[in-house]
């Protein structure tokens, strides 16, 4: 189970659909297949294994831990009262032959 997890992070995924996660098992262990949710109850660990049953993904608890601070750091930066530059940026919008747009 955290080889796939650990497999599905190096392919950019914090996550996965738990119904995913179940092919992928199938794929790899088929005799485990059957065998899923006794596996995940088994496995379901906070120091191991995150299940998030209201979205039926499942991560390592580690990755998890470290989105959820990430998301917490960014929700209180944008609380903080910035600064607001007065800069010319028409002057920075021209580079060879692209023009940028405000997106």
């Amino acid at each position: 189970m955290l080889f796939i997890l650990s497999e599905n992070e190096l392919e950019g995924n914090t996550c996965i659909k738990a119904s995913s996660l179940k092919t992928k098992v199938s794929n790899l262990v088929p005799e485990c297949t059957h065998f899923l949710k006794e596996i995940l109850d088994t496995v379901k660990h906070p120091e191991c294994i995150y299940i998030n049953e209201e979205l039926g993904t499942v991560s390592r608890t580690i990755t998890y831990d470290t989105e959820k601070s990430i998301a917490v750091h960014v929700i209180n930066a944008l609380k903080i009262k910035r600064n607001i530059w007065d800069i010319d940026n028409f002057k920075y919008r021209k580079l060879n032959n692209l023009t940028l747009t405000d997106e």
